[in-house]
């Protein structure tokens, strides 16, 4: 799969790849979570596909992310993006849009990550 090529070639961890080119990230929409007591959702986790906003390849070539250790791996309302930094695995909301253009940390891991997020979802 040529996504799981790129994100494995970006630095992503196995299990992060193994996630986000999963049956249940493409079905994932609209997942809450909280970075200073501001509400945000995930639109939808970025594919395989070669649109800008919806293919992982595609955005982060935009965004020139390979110039950093972030890959970007969703969408967020509002057009900002959740990012993974390829050297600790924490994970970044990067305030494209709503903000300007700062990152703020929003869990030490992907894993913390999608707990929380999932944690919101249940309230």
């Amino acid at each position: 799969m040529e996504i799981m090529k790129y994100l494995l070639s970006r630095g992503l961890a196995p299990e992060i790849v193994e996630y986000l080119t999963s049956e249940e990230a493409n079905k994932s929409e609209f997942i809450p979570f909280s970075v200073n007591r501001e509400d945000y959702a995930i639109h939808h986790f970025l594919d395989g596909s070669h649109r800008p906003g919806y293919g992982v390849k595609k955005t982060n070539d935009q965004l020139k992310t390979f110039e950093t250790d972030y890959v970007a791996v969703a969408l967020v309302e509002g057009d900002d993006v959740i990012c993974i930094n390829v050297q600790d695995g924490s994970v970044h909301l990067w305030l494209i849009q709503s903000g300007d253009g700062e990152m703020i940390k929003v869990a030490d891991s992907f894993s913390d990550f999608l707990s929380i997020s999932i944690e919101k979802l249940a309230m």
